[in-house]
């Protein structure tokens, strides 16, 4: 069972990132100038996490893979119940493809790495915002339906 304090701390930050995102302007990175490491990381990283939920378990993120907040955040109950309300929404997981990696204009260098999440018959696909700190590590992991910008 998640204890209230990681649940209170969950739903207090996901409203801020996200109202954050709605006041900050972001430019997206060319393709040329994506780091490729960090793709591959992030790609593989969002997979390996909706794959488990899939398969009814969660992912443990470990302290190379995300930062303290998201490990901590992105608990077993959080990850089941999120994955659960997903696949009753859209279908179960079946895949993701990279579209674009946005970064803030101004302000802290997080990367945002926007992936279209494939879930059973839905056909627009699904929004997996993949969000990376400077470090590299995992500091954001969200889903929403897609849209075609920000």
């Amino acid at each position: 069972m998640m204890p209230m304090r990681g649940i209170l701390l969950f739903l207090i930050m996901v409203p801020v990132f996200i109202h954050a995102q709605d006041t900050i302007s972001y430019e997206r990175v060319p393709e040329a100038r994506i780091n490729k490491q960090r793709l591959a990381f992030v790609t593989s990283l969002s997979d390996r996490i909706l794959t488990a939920q899939q398969g009814g378990g969660f992912y443990q993120l470990t302290d190379q893979e995300a930062d303290v907040a998201m490990r901590s955040g992105l608990s077993e109950a959080v990850q089941k119940q999120a994955y659960s309300q997903l696949s009753r929404s859209f279908g179960e997981y079946q895949g993701l493809v990279f579209d674009e990696m946005l970064i803030p204009a101004q302000g802290t260098p997080y990367e945002i790495y926007r992936f279209r999440g494939m879930f059973g018959a839905n056909k627009t696909g699904v929004e997996i915002r993949s969000v990376l700190n400077p470090e590299g590590k995992l500091a954001g992991f969200y889903y929403k339906p897609w849209q075609n910008r920000l």
